[in-house]
């Protein structure tokens, strides 16, 4: 590389002297380089005339191509720089956690961290952080996740909710009526526990549609399809608009939380703990 170097400055000042200045070099040094690379290539690269030195075509050709390496160089260290100072952190979290929570408040990440972008990518499946490109994941589960690091953000509670049309606006309210209605269900949110906290016989409807999301099963709720067993955090908003109605003061803890999960060994570390605590406080009882 100093070989190169000392050519295409020697080209660009037409000098030996000026190009070991500029250089750090002696000009015997400079002289030196260039008469090696002259060798290897077997052409000559400059010519003596007088006092004065000249270029050769083979040289100028040479002298170009470094010239064009050098600015791919310095445009490939500025790219990195750019992605330095606006680093981007890649989040799988789940849909309907999204939708009802995250985005809405994201611009706040934003607002205290304008250096980090979040690049959000909604999935119900386990982040494959092997070969998607994700770099973190917000999880709703019971915490097993083998060889990652995981951090408990939130417990959650569930309680029933449906929308405010619902039987012609004549809605259930004990858990006897709420155990005749049509009842929406989803295999992760299981209504037996409910029921049994509520002081009803504990069990599990097998009729109706099943919706495999929370958000759609909440979606279902909201067009009067019948009662669902909702999360707080994802109806917190549609409660407080009207659009879904809170139909027993009854509340359940969940077995599973929400988790923020990542590789042990991730290089996205500083990125991710800002991420971490600001998820951390967002999820508090005074901000959720």
């Amino acid at each position: 590389m100093p070989v190169l170097l000392a050519l295409e400055a020697a080209a660009r000042h037409l000098n030996f002297r000026r190009a070991a200045d500029e250089l750090s070099l002696t000009h015997g040094a400079i002289s030196h380089q260039i008469r090696n690379l002259a060798t290897q290539l077997g052409v000559p690269l400059f010519e003596k005339r007088g006092r004065n030195i000249v270029i050769t075509e083979q040289g100028q050709v040479v002298a170009i191509g470094i010239r064009q390496a050098l600015k791919l160089i310095e445009r490939t260290l500025d790219d990195v720089q750019q992605r330095q100072e606006r680093a981007t952190l890649v989040v799988s979290v789940l849909p309907s956690l999204a939708a009802h929570w995250l985005v809405p408040r994201l611009s706040g990440f934003t607002a205290q961290h304008p250096a980090i972008d979040i690049f959000l990518k909604p999935s119900e499946a386990l982040a494959d952080f092997d070969r998607g490109g994700i770099d973190a994941a917000i999880r709703y589960g019971a915490g097993r996740y083998p060889g990652m690091r995981a951090v408990k953000l939130r417990n959650e509670q569930v309680f029933p909710v449906c929308g405010p049309h619902y039987n012609g606006g004549m809605l259930p309210r004990t858990a006897r009526e709420i155990s005749q209605a049509a009842l929406l269900r989803n295999p992760k949110q299981p209504w037996s526990a409910w029921f049994r906290a509520a002081g009803h016989p504990a069990f599990e409807p097998t009729r109706g549609p099943v919706y495999q999301d929370a958000g759609l099963t909440i979606q279902a709720a909201r067009e009067g399809h019948g009662v669902a067993l909702a999360r707080a955090m994802l109806v917190r908003e549609e409660l407080r608009l009207g659009t879904l109605v809170k139909l027993s003061e009854v509340e359940i803890d969940d077995t599973y939380a929400y988790w923020l999960v990542w590789p042990i060994a991730s290089i996205k570390a500083e990125l991710i703990d800002p991420f971490l605590a600001w998820l951390l406080e967002e999820m508090t009882d005074r901000h959720h």
